[in-house]
C-alpha cells in the first residue's frame, strides 16, 4: 500500500542543493519512488557523482549546474529541465548557504547576506517554477508575464 501511495513513476522532480547532504537524500528517496530527478547545484563534480550513484539505482537522472541566487541561471536551468524532461511536477527547495566564521567574528552584515539569499530563493525559484509550469514554454521570463 505504501508503494502505491508513494509511486512517482513518470513524475519529474527538481532538487536544488542536490550535490550533498539532504539534497542527496531527497534525490535517493525520489528515485526509489520512481521519479525522474533533475539535480541542481553549483558544484559540478559532486553532481556528477550523485548522478552516477542514482543512475545505478535505475533512475533517469540529469544534473544542471546553477547558482540558485542568480535568477538568469535559475531561468536557464528550468528551461533546460523542461526541455529534457517535459512536465515538471515536484520542486524540492533545498539549496542553502552557511557562513563559516567564528561566532565572535559575525556581524549583522555577514549574517544578513546569506540569510537573505536562503530566505528569498525559495520564493523566487517557486515563482519561476510555478509560472513555467503554468504557462509552459510561452513564458519569456519575468518581463514576459501578462
Amino acid at each position: 500500500m505504501l508503494e502505491k501511495l508513494c509511486n512517482l513513476d513518470n513524475k519529474t522532480a527538481i532538487i536544488t542543493g542536490a550535490s550533498s547532504g539532504l539534497g542527496v537524500q531527497f534525490a535517493k528517496a525520489l528515485t526509489k519512488a520512481g521519479a525522474r530527478v533533475a539535480l541542481v547545484a553549483r558544484r559540478e563534480e559532486k553532481l556528477k557523482k550523485v548522478k552516477e550513484m542514482l543512475t545505478q539505482m535505475g533512475g533517469k537522472i540529469e544534473y544542471y549546474t546553477a547558482d540558485v541566487t542568480i535568477s538568469d541561471q535559475v531561468e536557464k536551468c528550468i528551461h533546460s529541465i523542461q526541455k529534457d524532461f517535459g512536465q515538471i511536477d515536484i520542486l524540492v527547495n533545498n539549496a542553502g548557504f552557511a557562513t563559516l566564521e567564528p561566532t565572535e567574528e559575525h556581524n549583522l552584515d555577514s549574517w544578513h547576506s546569506p540569510t537573505t539569499k536562503v530566505v528569498c530563493f525559495p520564493f523566487s525559484s517557486s515563482d519561476a517554477f510555478c509560472v513555467r509550469c503554468t504557462l509552459g514554454n510561452s513564458w519569456s521570463g519575468p518581463t514576459g508575464r501578462d
